[in-house]
């Protein structure tokens, strides 16, 4: 396996060393210390992907980070939290409600939270 240095790393990818550093941090490209134990080191193949990866929307810093999650997931253009589409609690479950489900993972908030409706005008408030 080769390795290059911090400097090369980032020469590849067209990014500055702490944006490399940046990835390290996010898990998209692992580290490894260098020779002299104070250094890092970065598999060339590795640098090499992730370099071919950033090809398709130009600079390194707009790479797409997938993260699995069951909290939510965006598919189809489309925001969904628990398997439920955001865009439809929005209009139907008060935010409040759609937060402490969110948080506690108990459905049924979504059904017995109340909706509240904006007085009528003239009315007092």
């Amino acid at each position: 396996m080769r390795w290059i240095t911090t400097e090369e790393a980032a020469a590849r990818l067209g990014v500055k060393k702490e944006t490399v550093y940046a990835y390290v941090s996010r898990g998209v490209l692992g580290r490894h210390r260098g020779p002299d134990g104070r250094s890092s080191a970065f598999s060339a193949a590795e640098v090499e992907a992730l370099a071919g990866r950033t090809r398709h929307g130009g600079r390194a810093g707009a790479l797409e980070v997938v993260v699995a999650s069951g909290l939510s997931l965006i598919e189809d253009d489309q925001l969904y939290y628990r398997g439920l589409p955001a865009a439809g609690l929005a209009m139907t479950t008060p935010f409040e409600a759609v937060a402490e489900w969110l948080w506690t993972g108990d459905e049924s908030v979504l059904v017995r939270a109340p909706v509240w409706a904006a007085p009528a005008a003239g009315s007092p408030r």
